[in-house]
């Protein structure tokens, strides 16, 4: 059975808005209502399972319906389709709505990974432009034109290129030191760093080297207390992985005893 009650008046005008938006509350009479009854009958489901189920697709007719009417298609040619679809379970035709928004959905998706695609290959090529752009300006002593670039480059680089994407953060970074902006370079050292340390863990002279840039803009800013904790974590880094010997671990140490020598005098 399908029981109806009387509705109040705030009722009656959510009704009137769903009606002016294009949603359309279903009724005993629907098309869709009927066929679902007549496709739960055909299955031997008992009447009271029918009742529930219906009572639920009634309640859940609004929504697809909602669904199926935004779903605005941006491949060619497919708005027919769209309308179609629409149509298809208004009219109890549930088969064909199946295979028609299943259809759309493909289309639409193969249509979208195409152009991610493209759309990444494009963003890699003009990150890797602006990276030499920048690197020329560099060399010619323009910190100033090279900044931007590498920010754009930085941003333009794929998900998953985050080592390369720490390079350009460490070349911004020299780019914003040399101009004068400490904090910007402190900021984009620490980007840089953070992406090492995920994609090469915390002992990698690569980290190391990072942890000394950072060290480098607070030693610059005088915040001697902040740059000797990094000076002495590159240090670490570089005497485990490449030995107490290495040139770079002499570098560590020279940074370190500068440091100190700032602080006496």
């Amino acid at each position: 059975m399908w029981f109806t009650r009387g509705r109040a008046r705030s009722e009656a005008r959510a009704d009137a808005i769903q009606d002016e938006r294009g949603d359309k509350p279903l009724s005993q009479e629907n098309p869709a209502f009927k066929s679902l009854q007549e496709l739960l009958r055909a299955k031997g489901i008992s009447a009271k399972e029918q009742d529930t189920r219906l009572r639920d697709f009634a309640s859940e007719f609004t929504g697809i319906h909602r669904k199926l009417r935004d779903l605005i298609p941006v491949g060619d040619e497919q708005d027919d389709a769209q309308r179609t679809a629409l149509a298809a379970p208004e009219e109890g035709e549930f088969e064909q709505a199946i295979k028609l928004t299943e259809k759309l959905g493909k289309q639409e998706g193969d249509e979208g990974r195409r152009l991610r695609d493209r759309a990444a290959k494009l963003l890699a090529a003009s990150a890797t432009a602006k990276i030499v752009v920048a690197d020329l300006y560099m060399v010619l002593i323009a910190p100033e034109n090279a900044r931007e670039l590498y920010e754009q480059a930085a941003d333009e680089l794929p998900v998953n290129a985050e080592e390369r994407r720490a390079e350009v953060l460490n070349k911004l970074g020299t780019a914003c030191y040399q101009y004068g902006e400490h904090d910007a370079a402190a900021k984009a050292f620490t980007r840089g760093l953070r992406l090492l340390e995920k994609s090469l863990g915390n002992d990698h002279p690569d980290v190391a080297t990072a942890f000394n840039n950072l060290a480098l803009i607070h030693n610059a800013k005088s915040r001697l207390d902040q740059a000797e904790p990094l000076y002495r974590r590159a240090l670490m880094i570089d005497e485990r992985v490449l030995g107490h010997d290495h040139p770079s671990a002499a570098t560590d140490l020279n940074n370190l005893a500068l440091l100190y020598k700032i602080g006496q005098s």
